[in-house]
Parts: C-alpha cells; sequence; structure tokens
C-alpha cells in the first residue's frame, strides 16, 4: 500500500510537470463491498466508467466537471458508445488542458481517432502530424500518415514517415514495400534498392516481383 501510495504521488507530480494550467484534482478511491459469491466487487465503478457506483465517487464527478479526470472519464464513455460528436469537445478540452500530451492513448492521439471516425481526414492529419513530432515512436500515427499522404499523393512527407517507421520497425514487410514504392516516386533509387532488397529478407510471397522491382531499382540508379 505504501508503494502504491508513492507510485500514485509520482505519478501525481510528474502531471502536474507535464500539464501545470490543467486541473488534477483526485477523486475519492471507490468502495468495494462483499459479493454475495464470495467475490469482491466494487461500488465505485464510475471511476472507471461504469453507471452504478457510490455516491460519493458519483457526486465527485459532478462537483468537478472540470478536472482532467472528470474529463477524461466522460470521453471514454463517449467513445465506448460511439458518440463521436460527443466526445469532439470532449478530447478537444483535455488537449486544452495538456497541449503537449504526446501519450500512445493520451488526448492527441484519441483527438485523431475520433477525427477519423467522423471521416475529417484534414483535421485528423493535422492532429497526427503533431502527435508524432512530439513522439519519437508513434507506430499507429506514422501508419496512419503514410495511408492518408500515400492517398493525396504527399510525396515528401510520406518518404518522411517511412523512414520514421523503418527506424522504428524495419522487419515489416508492408512498411519496407511502402518505402520502397514511396522513395521511387521520388527518384530516391538508392534507397528504393534498400528497401527491396530488405523485403527479399522478410519472405515475400511474390519473390519474382520483388526481384522485377529491385533489378529496376537499380537500373534507374545506375541511369543517373
Amino acid at each position: 500500500e505504501a508503494l502504491d501510495q508513492e507510485v500514485s504521488e509520482f505519478s501525481e507530480a510528474r502531471s502536474i510537470e507535464m500539464a501545470p494550467n490543467a486541473d488534477w484534482s483526485i477523486p475519492p478511491k471507490p468502495t468495494f463491498a462483499a459479493d454475495p459469491t464470495g467475490v469482491d466487487s466494487a461500488i465505485g465503478l464510475e471511476a472507471i466508467g461504469g453507471e452504478s457506483g457510490s455516491g460519493v465517487t458519483s457526486e465527485w464527478y459532478e462537483k468537478n466537471p472540470k478536472a482532467y479526470r472528470s474529463i477524461e472519464r466522460a470521453l471514454n464513455q463517449s467513445i465506448a458508445r460511439k458518440e463521436w460528436e460527443k466526445a469532439l469537445p470532449l478530447a478537444r478540452e483535455l488537449l486544452r488542458q495538456w497541449p503537449d500530451d504526446g501519450r500512445g492513448n493520451g488526448s492527441l492521439a484519441m483527438l485523431a481517432m475520433i477525427h477519423k471516425q467522423l471521416k475529417q481526414t484534414e483535421e485528423e492529419r493535422d492532429v497526427l502530424v503533431r502527435l508524432v513530432n512530439l513522439s519519437s515512436d508513434a507506430f499507429d500515427g506514422l501508419e496512419r500518415l503514410c495511408e492518408i499522404d500515400e492517398a493525396t499523393g504527399k510525396l515528401d512527407d510520406l518518404a518522411e514517415w517511412t523512414e520514421r517507421l523503418h527506424a522504428i520497425q524495419p522487419i515489416r514487410l508492408d512498411l519496407q514495400q511502402r518505402r520502397a514504392i514511396a522513395s521511387e516516386k521520388r527518384e530516391q533509387y538508392a534507397v528504393a534498392v534498400s528497401a527491396w532488397k530488405a523485403c527479399l529478407d522478410l519472405d515475400p510471397l511474390d519473390v519474382a516481383w520483388i526481384h522485377f522491382r529491385t533489378a529496376s531499382a537499380y537500373e534507374k540508379l545506375e541511369d543517373r
């Protein structure tokens, strides 16, 4: 229990340091009661997004609607219910309180996901760019940016995302193929050759096609 308290205090201090303007008020811990079957069940289920629970916990959220944890709880509930229009302003409010939240499950990541569900691709892309510029290992964000920029022909940006993905996960065949094709489109044939050769080491189904693409990239490289 002492260790849990120490970890909680450290987490709280870290949160305040990262987002000093946020309201980091803490809700009371949910109470527990013995289940008639012998299995303990939480009364304060609101703390994790449930609907039923102790009046004390529920009352805290009602009295502290601007607290980060209250907004985060409401956002998680809206996402669970797929209420995307309702979730959007909640995610924006979390981001206002913590503008540099580059966590994989943080407000930027959630906001990007909400924009995607609402088919707001430009807004989604803006949020994702902000996210990957805050995090060195935002794999999902980089992968989604590749999809968006490949579809819209943003080749320079696509090349950047593929190189960053390569640095994180160099042994995925689909990423190496995307990296190779993006490099060819930008006439960066040395990179394309490297990527196609990497594909050959990753057991592709169509080896002949990979050999053909590698040879074509080599030929264009030599012609330059």
